[in-house]
């Protein structure tokens, strides 16, 4: 969650995740030729694993001679997988769930939907809702393909900048307080998702980058601290911008799936931006130039 309230207040925290890798057990009965290459590699995969023999191959690992004998080396051990799995049958949890963005909602006066059961909800959305300086949205998310028994999680990395208009030797110029790159963490726990599915299909996350604790109009003379830097209390302007991506992932304990990323696209962008002036000794909202909405935004030197 993006909130900003007079301090620093963004941690990089992860959240634990078990990284338990899908493995197939050997059958003790069945009599191995270790003078096949094929049979070398499923001998392989019924001992270490498919997962691993993969990245053997990828990696070289495996000696030469049987990687050159198999020259369709990527296919043969896609069907050694379905071999191992048992004679080709469906592997647990197949298909696989998918994760898509069913709707992004930022309208102005909007909350959070009443199935949205994160522990942060009901949310005001769109831009400074009431008055307060921070902007808000809720995504909703599909997923298709359930595996019973799965667990969801959403994450989230941004980009983000804070600016300012000031006098520089007499001359009103823009300058870039601070910046964090694109990869930055930004998911410090769960209190803004709703991961148990909602109507058999939907999971939640919200967000509502900005100052929580500020209400507009501010006085003149007031600051604003972000990350790692706090505005000078004679600027004119000030803007935050941010942009982010996130992306869903799922496990399953009882079938050995350790955390696997399901989203489609990969990644779902959606960018912010408050754009704050001056006007008649006071702080107030550019409308114009504010907006909460779906996609990347470009975070320049300059707003």
């Amino acid at each position: 969650m993006s909130e900003k309230v007079g301090v620093a207040v963004k941690k990089t925290e992860s959240k634990g995740k078990d990284s338990t890798a899908a493995i197939t057990k050997s059958n003790p009965s069945q009599t191995v030729d270790m003078n096949s290459p094929v049979e070398q590699i499923l001998h392989l995969q019924r001992t270490i694993g498919n997962q691993a023999v993969s990245r053997m191959i990828r990696s070289g690992i495996i000696p030469g001679k049987n990687r050159e004998s198999l020259p369709g080396i990527g296919s043969t051990v896609a069907d050694l997988v379905q071999r191992t799995d048992g004679g080709g049958g469906a592997a647990p949890c197949t298909p696989r769930p998918v994760a898509t963005r069913h709707a992004f909602n930022n309208a102005n006066g909007s909350q959070t939907s009443p199935n949205n059961c994160c522990p942060n909800c009901p949310r005001n959305l769109g831009v400074t809702p009431n008055n307060r300086v921070y902007n808000g949205m809720e995504m909703e998310i599909e997923i298709t393909n359930h595996c019973p028994g799965s667990w969801y999680d959403v994450l989230r990395t941004r980009e983000g900048a804070t600016y300012e208009e000031v006098q520089i030797g007499g001359i009103w110029q823009w300058r870039r307080l601070e910046h964090q790159p694109m990869g930055t963490w930004d998911d410090r726990s769960n209190n803004d998702e709703c991961l148990t599915l909602q109507n058999g299909r939907y999971i939640y996350v919200e967000d509502v980058p900005g100052w929580h604790a500020l209400s507009l109009p501010l006085p003149d003379g007031t600051t604003f601290t972000g990350d790692s830097s706090t505005s000078h209390p004679d600027a004119r302007q000030f803007v935050s911008k941010d942009r982010f991506a996130e992306w869903v992932n799922f496990k399953h304990r009882d079938h050995n799936i350790g955390w696997t990323t399901i989203s489609s696209p990969t990644f779902f962008h959606w960018h912010s931006t408050l754009w704050l002036e001056k006007v008649g000794g006071q702080w107030r909202l550019n409308a114009a130039n504010s907006e909460i909405d779906r996609g990347p935004q470009t975070i320049g030197a300059t707003p």
